[in-house]
């Protein structure tokens, strides 16, 4: 089971009472999260986040913590890794890996 940068096959956001998330879906959500912790940032297209410094440790420490929220999944460590973490379609793949994990 893929799950394409932009599919609609990977679950949803949800918000921490179960309902939908109202940041919206997919990599909106991934984009708003982003923004919040890096106001101004511009992250759409981007691949080089990490290796930019453009998301430093803790913003990724912070950045994972929302995931985890918004998403609920849990971001093991051995997937903190650049990879993952260079571009806004890395982190929603991240994502859809972790939730079809869970399922």
């Amino acid at each position: 089971r893929g799950c394409a940068p932009t599919s609609s096959t990977c679950p949803s956001p949800r918000a921490a009472d179960g309902g939908l998330n109202l940041k919206g879906h997919g990599m909106d959500a991934i984009l708003d999260i982003l923004d919040e912790l890096r106001p101004g940032a511009a992250f759409a297209g981007r691949t080089d986040l990490v290796d930019s410094r453009e998301l430093d440790s803790l913003t990724i420490i912070a950045l994972v913590a929302e995931l985890e929220d918004v998403f609920d999944v849990v971001v093991p460590a051995v997937e903190i890794v650049p990879e993952n973490f260079n571009s806004p379609e890395g982190i929603w793949a991240l994502v859809c890996r972790l939730r079809a994990q869970d399922l």
